[in-house]
């Protein structure tokens, strides 16, 4: 059995205490049977008696025991992920579970650390948005003119990220915004004499809306059996994926009908159109840095853990090309299996040529997949 929570000298201030705590680890986007838990440990170490339930848009605490409880229940929105504010955070919470602090210390000190300034300021943010777009466009094979259109055009939706935070109609329709901006830019780049992917350049710029850590934490809630949280979570995952889409294929289209009115613009054959420009190997190592860097200013990140984010990703960057090296290699031996023609059986490669030499170096037809090997 769990152990019974010590009274506390002033319920009402720790339960304001934990009402405003719950608020903030919920903003700030940590899943939600940690935020449960969190809850319940604090309540137990300030001796105040909780049940706490969180979803997606709403936390519901219970204080008191079962037959005189007093319910709490506030209506919230999903907040932007902040890393600097959940590691300060759970070192309060482990300061109240070691009785380091009561409830009136740890509510001014909850106070202060929400009103500090963020890690990182805007035009940091709005760089690192740039940064993750134009490295993406890297990561997909784009040469150089890819890179930098990525690059712009991220940082027109980074522009548009920061102006969805302070204003809620902006931020109800961001993503189909985001994404049918960068998906018109991207075909208006293409239809220019500037050889660049439109794919590759649309995807790059909007890369990071993909909604990869809300799906992450969507699986770890549904993995904790917190069922209707990860549910729900999920369900905004796929309506994000939705949006994108459909503000993708609006920004196509529109660029397909001005493509048709304005034809003549664009076709006149004295303008010449630029070589694509390829990149050299060495700047995928480059952009290896600098993503991870990018996605750890977006994070809100603090400074410390930039090493440990950066190892992170070298290490998941050399996975992904070790597994995709061993795929290839399998493949390829699947593709010389055992072959039989008209000379005789080749088990291998070097069978193959052996009998491809004694037909005069001529391949039979059924032989000539095999030259891969």
């Amino acid at each position: 059995m769990e152990p019974a929570p010590q009274p506390q000298a002033d319920p009402a201030r720790a339960e304001a205490f934990l009402t405003d705590l719950a608020h903030a680890l919920h903003r700030h986007g940590m899943p939600a049977y940690r935020i449960e838990d969190a809850l319940t440990r604090v309540g137990r170490a300030l001796g105040v008696q909780l049940q706490a339930f969180t979803t997606p848009t709403g936390l519901q605490l219970a204080f008191g025991p079962l037959e005189n409880q007093r319910l709490r229940l506030l209506r919230v929105e999903p907040g932007f992920v902040n890393l600097a504010r959940v590691a300060a955070l759970s070192e309060l919470i482990e300061d109240i579970v070691e009785d380091k602090l009561d409830a009136t210390a740890a509510s001014a000190r909850l106070m202060i650390q929400e009103r500090e300034a963020l890690t990182h300021g805007r035009g940091s943010t709005l760089t690192a948005w740039a940064f993750a777009s134009g490295t993406s466009a890297v990561f997909f094979g784009g040469g150089a003119q890819d890179a930098i259109a990525a690059s712009c055009i991220g940082l027109l939706v980074g522009w548009i990220a920061v102006l969805a935070r302070k204003h809620d109609r902006i931020a109800r329709v961001f993503d189909v915004l985001a994404s049918s901006l960068a998906a018109s830019l991207a075909g208006l780049l293409h239809l220019l004499p500037w050889s660049i992917s439109r794919d590759a350049v649309t995807l790059s710029a909007i890369v990071v809306l993909l909604p990869g850590y809300s799906f992450t934490v969507a699986l770890n809630e549904l993995a904790a059996k917190h069922l209707s949280s990860g549910t729900a979570r999920l369900g905004g995952v796929f309506t994000t994926l939705l949006m994108l889409v459909f503000g993708t294929a609006v920004g196509y289209t529109a660029i397909d009908i001005a493509e048709r009115g304005l034809a003549p613009w664009f076709a006149h054959p004295t303008v010449p159109e630029l070589a694509t420009r390829s990149l050299p190997p060495w700047m995928a190592w480059v952009a290896l840095v600098l993503a991870p860097l990018s996605y750890k200013v977006l994070f809100q990140a603090r400074h410390r853990d930039t090493a440990i984010i950066v190892v992170a990703a070298v290490l998941a960057f050399l996975a992904a090309r070790w597994g995709r090296g061993s795929s290839k290699r399998s493949t390829r031996s699947a593709r010389c299996s055992p072959l039989r023609s008209e000379r005789g059986s080749a088990r291998s490669c070097s069978a193959c040529s052996a009998i491809c030499s004694r037909v005069g170096g001529a391949c039979p037809r059924r032989c000539r997949r095999y030259r891969g090997c």
